[in-house]
C-alpha cells in the first residue's frame, strides 16, 4: 500500500453503516436492557452469552469480574479465544468479554467497554475501495488499569466512539512497539485507528548454498494512520499529547515502523471523496459477504471450513481461504492451492502475502512450516517466499526475471508452479490467454511454456515492456 492510498484508506470506515449502530451510555443505576430478537444463544463459552446472532444490545456500567467489554451486534462473525492452544468459537451478542480474549471480526463488529463509555467498532473494506485487502479486524482485550478502555490492534480498522450521555472517555491502544492513549472529549467523538503491513517488494539476493537456512533481512512495513472522523480528541503518544479534530482542523497522524516517529498532525479541510456514502451496488455486496460469514457464528470454525473448502461455489471456497488466513490455519490453506478455480488459487497467493506482512517474522514462521511441514528444499521455500514479495518497478524490466518464472512453471513443487503463474499473468497480461494450468500433466505444461517463450523469448521483455523503435 503506498503512502497515498494508506493516507485514504480509513476513510472508507465512514460509509460502513457505523454512525446508525452507536449504543447509549447507561450509567451505573440504570439496569441493563436487551433487545430479546432472536433466540438465546450456546452458553457453552467460557464467559457465558445471554444474547444470539446480530441483536442489538444496550448495556450498562458492569464491575471489572463481570469482564472489559461487551459484544453489541456482529455482522457476520466475531470469533474469540483466550489462548492460542484454545479453538476458535463464535462470540455472540450480549456476552461479556474478558481481558486476554483475542477476537477476529469477519467482517465487521461492535462492542461497547464495560462502563458503556466508549462504542467499538470492528470493520473491514468489504467494498474493495483500498488498494490491499482488509478481509478481517484482529484486537487483543486488556484489562483498563486507567482507561475506560484497553486492546491492541493486530490488524485492520477499529472505531473507538464516545457513547451517548458520557461526558469523555479514555482507550489505550498499543500496536508494535507503540502505546498510544486517546481522550474521546466530546459527545459523538469518533476516531478510526487502522493498521496495514506488507512485505516492500524487491529479490533479495539469497545465498546459493542449500544448507544456509533463510533468514529474514527486511522486515515488513507497518503503516498505521489515526483520524478524527467526528468531534475533538487528545492523542497522547508518550513524548507529546496532539490536540486533534475532525476536519475541518488537525484530523490525521500516521505512523510507520521505517520513520519509527510521529510527524506533525495533518490538516484536513474535509473529509476527502472516499468518505461517500455506500452506493446500493456496495450495500447489497456487504450484506451478501455478512450472509456468507453468518455459519462461522452458528457452527463449529473447522465443521464451517471444511464445509466451504469443499463447496461447489466458488464464493464460498475463496471465503474459505480468507478466514483460514485469519486463523492461521496453514495446512487448509496450501491445500486450497490444488482448487480447480484459479480464482481460489489466486485467493491464496494474495492471502498468503497478506499473512507475512501482519508483523515481523512471519516470514520466517512461513519458511519453517514449507520445510518441516510441506516437505520444501531450503533454496525452494526461499523461492516460494521471493514469489510472495514480488517485484520492484524496476526489476519487471529484467528479461531474467521472466526466463526465470517461465522455467518456475515446471517445477516439482506446486506451490512454486503456482506462484510463477500468478506473477507472469500480472507482468505480461498479453499472455492471459495463454492456457496453464499448474495442477496440470507435465505434458500440459509443456505446451503451455512453450507458449510463453514464443510470446517472450529468452532475453527479451513482455511485449508491453519493449522499446517501441
Amino acid at each position: 500500500m503506498n503512502s497515498r492510498t494508506i493516507g485514504h484508506y480509513l476513510f472508507v470506515v465512514v460509509v460502513a453503516g457505523i454512525a446508525s449502530c452507536a449504543r447509549p451510555y447507561s450509567p451505573p443505576s440504570v439496569a441493563p436492557k436487551t433487545k430479546q430478537t432472536q433466540a438465546p444463544a450456546d452458553k457453552s463459552g467460557p464467559t457465558g452469552s445471554d444474547q444470539a446472532g446480530s441483536a442489538a444490545v444496550v448495556i450498562s456500567k458492569h464491575s471489572p469480574t463481570e469482564g472489559v467489554a461487551q459484544c453489541c451486534q456482529v455482522d457476520g462473525a466475531l470469533i474469540g479465544r483466550s489462548s492460542p492452544k484454545e479453538t476458535w468459537r463464535a462470540i455472540q451478542s450480549g456476552e461479556r468479554l474478558r481481558a486476554g480474549t483475542q477476537l477476529i471480526a469477519l467482517p465487521q463488529a461492535e462492542l461497547a467497554s464495560a462502563n458503556g463509555a466508549v462504542n467499538v467498532h470492528m470493520v473491514a473494506d468489504l467494498t474493495r475501495r483500498l488498494v490491499e485487502p482488509i478481509y478481517e479486524t484482529s484486537i487483543l482485550l486488556q484489562k483498563p488499569a486507567d482507561v475506560d478502555f484497553h486492546f491492541t490492534l493486530d490488524r485492520g480498522i477499529v472505531i473507538v466512539e464516545l457513547a451517548e450521555g458520557a461526558d469523555s472517555a479514555s482507550v489505550r491502544v498499543q500496536f508494535q512497539d507503540q502505546n498510544w492513549r486517546l481522550k474521546l472529549l466530546e459527545e459523538g467523538t469518533k476516531v478510526a485507528l487502522g493498521i496495514f503491513g506488507r512485505h516492500p517488494p524487491g529479490l533479495r539476493g539469497f545465498s546459493d548454498d542449500p544448507d544456509e537456512p533463510y533468514h529474514s533481512g527486511v522486515p515488513p512495513t507497518i503503516e498505521s494512520r489515526l483520524l478524527v472522523i467526528f468531534g475533538k480528541a487528545d492523542l497522547d503518544v508518550g513524548n507529546q499529547t496532539l490536540s486533534l479534530q475532525a476536519p475541518p482542523g488537525l484530523a490525521r497522524v500516521s505512523w510507520d515502523n521505517v520513520l519509527g516517529q510521529i510527524p506533525e498532525p495533518e490538516f484536513l479541510e474535509e473529509l476527502p471523496p472516499a468518505a461517500r456514502e455506500p452506493t446500493v451496488e456496495e450495500t447489497e455486496q456487504a450484506e451478501k459477504v455478512f450472509a456468507l460469514c453468518q455459519p462461522l457464528a452458528e457452527k463449529p470454525v473447522d465443521q464451517v471450513l471444511d464445509e466451504y473448502c469443499k463447496s461447489d461455489d466458488v464464493v464460498k471456497r475463496r471465503a474459505a481461504v480468507i478466514c483460514c488466513t485469519a486463523i492461521d490455519d496453514l495446512d487448509r490453506l496450501f491445500a486450497m492451492l490444488s482448487d480447480p478455480s484459479e480464482e481460489v488459487r489466486d485467493q491464496v497467493i494474495v492471502s498468503l502475502r497478506h499473512w507475512i506482512g501482519r508483523a515481523p517474522g512471519r516470514d520466517e514462521e512461513l519458511y519453517k512450516y514449507l520445510v518441516e511441514k510441506q516437505g520444501f528444499k531450503v533454496p525452494e521455500a526461499k523461492t516460494f517466499l521471493q514469489g510472495l514479495f514480488g517485484v520492484t518497478p524496476e526489476e519487471e524490466r529484467l528479461p531474467e526475471l521472466y526466463e526465470a518464472l517461465i522455467a518456475l512453471l515446471q517445477h516439482r513443487q506446486l506451490a512454486i508452479r503456482e506462484i510463477a503463474r500468478w506473477h507472469l499473468y500480472r507482468l505480461a497480461p498479453s499472455g492471459s490467454k495463454i492456457e496453464y494450468d499448474a495442477t496440470a500433466s507435465e505434458e500440459a505444461r509443456r505446451r503451455a511454456v512453450e507458449q510463453w517463450h514464443k510470446l517472450i523469448p529468452p532475453g527479451e521483455l513482455p511485449p508491453r515492456l519493449r522499446t517501441k523503435g
